[in-house]
């Protein structure tokens, strides 16, 4: 249920930040990791943070994309900025403009981080068609993602 899933996310958070309990960010990574694999966008963020930057787990940048990607899925706004910067950046991914304009034109909309800077940054690199592309591709996501 529900609240069992944020009950994990949040013992993942006490043990990295020492909240209560000593700090420990393999364990935190543990409970990070069930709360992601049942669903949980907030832990899927964390889970891929983890192995973004190697805190509580080896470094990977493959497996970063692939939580960040999961999470970004679900509208989580940070989620979304940090695969486009993954895609910009070919960072556990194949360099992809598109999908770098995309995941930022999202995380824009939806809140978040702030990605005017990506979103100029990414311009300046694309072309009018890539540009149009990821534009109809964030439009897409939108409308089917938008509440029935």
């Amino acid at each position: 249920n529900q609240e069992h899933v944020e009950s994990q996310h949040m013992m993942g958070v006490s043990l990295s930040k020492g909240k209560g309990v000593k700090k420990d960010p393999k364990e935190a990574f543990s409970w990070y990791l069930r709360a992601a694999n049942r669903g949980y966008a907030q832990s899927q963020f964390a889970v891929a943070e983890a192995y973004r930057t190697g805190s509580g787990t080896k470094k990977d940048l493959k497996k970063a994309a692939e939580w960040h990607a999961r999470s970004a899925e679900q509208g989580h706004p940070t989620s979304q900025y940090r695969l486009g910067e993954m895609y910009a950046n070919g960072q556990g991914v194949k360099q992809d403009w598109v999908q770098a304009h995309q995941w930022c034109i999202l995380a824009s909309t939806l809140g978040g981080t702030p990605p005017t800077d990506c979103k100029k940054r990414n311009e300046k690199k694309m072309n009018a068609e890539q540009l149009k592309e990821a534009r109809a591709k964030a439009g897409e996501w939108i409308h089917s993602h938008r509440p029935r």
